[in-house]
């Protein structure tokens, strides 16, 4: 990301860009600032060009990343434009999650991870919505259907969002939306807000 960035190029610009690099289509990109409004507090599963863009939308954002080259970029990125109300955390997987080579085994596999490769990225969520008071939190991540869960066993109460720009990964999110506790109330494309039925 930070390889991007032009001579001289302020936030401002480098936001529009943003938003055309983003894996996010231009109707979920609108959907999602509809939905941070005016929101205070915002937590991103999912670090990215979407970190840099959506920044300007909340007063607070927390964003988790588990790749730390890609954690690398987007910090560069933040720090560059002195973003400094966006706290970037690094959780990488567990050792566990890696092959013999360091080659991560979780990436092409349906299930993007399980709850014993990201536990401590897991554990890193629970604490942040423990801590937090978010008004919206975007799983965008690795393991989205036990972030769900989580959220629902702690009675998160603030809007959450599930996300995958790529039609070919929709498994990632079909665990979640396959629970009939769960109901769709809004969609843009595959970005879509999730409430529960009770």
């Amino acid at each position: 990301m930070d390889t991007l960035f032009k001579p001289g190029e302020d936030y401002v610009t480098f936001r529009e860009r943003a938003r055309g690099l983003m894996q996010m289509h231009p109707g979920e990109i609108d959907m999602l600032e509809r939905c941070l409004g005016d929101g205070k507090s915002y937590l991103e599963l999912g670090a990215g060009f979407s970190t840099v863009f959506f920044a300007a939308k909340v007063e607070r954002m927390v964003s988790v990343e588990t790749r730390d080259a890609w954690w690398e970029s987007v910090q560069s990125c933040l720090n560059r434009f002195k973003l400094d109300h966006v706290d970037l955390r690094l959780a990488p997987p567990e050792p566990i999650a890696y092959d013999a080579l360091g080659r991560e085994t979780w990436y092409q596999r349906s299930d993007y991870g399980t709850a014993e490769e990201f536990s401590g990225y897991l554990s890193v969520v629970r604490a942040l919505v423990e801590k937090g008071d978010f008004d919206t939190v975007l799983v965008d991540g690795n393991v989205r259907c036990e972030v769900v869960l989580m959220l629902r066993e702690m009675n998160f109460s603030g809007r959450t969002l599930i996300h995958d720009v790529m039609p070919s990964r929709q498994h990632l999110n079909a665990l979640a939306l396959s629970n009939p506790r769960i109901r769709v109330r809004e969609q843009a494309d595959t970005l879509c807000e999730l409430v529960w039925q009770d």
